[in-house]
């Protein structure tokens, strides 16, 4: 990008550097819908914020629903990256937040605001529109157990420490991004698995990341259903071959089948 479009690119993103979209990818998600419309609405409530749903074609009647709420829903292609970036295209702010459907904050609109207030220190003191970061996470569950809450909070713990080292964040962490960084990285890999993974080993060499010290709270329910050390060791795995350079295509097949 010459100078001039970077100059250009950052006053775009001071005009908008008040608004954050919030992009929420959905693929039959009609139970999570009911559980957590009304976290939604303190967002969508918010002036600040631009709150946008990427229905996958579901087929339980989620798209539906979301619109009755009154959310903004958009059609799109079956698939998390093709979602993410069509949601994208549709967004006035010059802050993008990805946040999976069973992801929530304690506080929402304290989230938003401690969001907006380290982005805009990271504009003013680094003079650059160019950042990107995640926050911590926890997972939960009402229906687990002790020792299940237990494990939760050692699996979190091992997380947040990987990611704080490595730089590299999934998508449980909220990721977020400048509109100028994100376009110039060319939004997610159109893969079908770990294009989180893949945009953050990207963005890094760009820029550090911001760490949001406000942790996302998760649902542990894929844990529960497939089993908690089960569902480490496949996604450690999975993780361990792309490293050695196994197609996300192979690896999606393999994630599928073993789940």
């Amino acid at each position: 990008m010459m100078c001039s479009d970077l100059a250009t690119s950052c006053e775009n993103s001071r005009d908008t550097s008040n608004i954050v979209s919030i992009i929420i990818p959905v693929y039959n998600e009609l139970n999570t819908i009911y559980a957590m419309h009304s976290i939604w609405r303190i967002w969508s409530a918010q002036p600040q914020v631009e709150l946008i749903f990427v229905d996958g074609g579901s087929q339980d009647g989620s798209e539906s629903l979301l619109t009755e709420l009154g959310f903004k829903v958009i059609r799109s292609d079956k698939g998390r990256a093709a979602q993410m970036n069509l949601g994208a295209q549709h967004t006035q702010g010059s802050l993008l937040w990805f946040i999976h459907a069973d992801t929530f904050f304690k506080t929402p609109e304290l989230a938003v605001t401690h969001l907006l207030q380290r982005t805009a220190r990271v504009m003013i003191e680094q003079k650059s529109c160019y950042f990107w970061g995640f926050t911590q996470v926890s997972i939960e569950s009402t229906n687990a157990s002790v020792r299940q809450k237990l494990c939760f909070f050692c699996i979190a713990v091992l997380i947040n420490l990987r990611s704080s080292l490595t730089k590299v964040s999934t998508g449980d962490q909220c990721q977020f991004f400048s509109k100028a960084l994100f376009d110039k990285l060319g939004g997610f890999a159109p893969i079908p698995l770990l294009e989180d993974v893949c945009i953050a080993k990207q963005a890094r060499y760009h820029t550090k990341p911001l760490v949001l010290r406000i942790k996302a709270r998760t649902s542990g329910r894929r844990w529960l259903q497939q089993g908690i050390i089960k569902t480490v060791i496949l996604m450690w795995r999975i993780r361990f071959l792309y490293w050695q350079g196994v197609s996300p295509d192979k690896l999606q097949k393999m994630y599928t089948s073993e789940r």
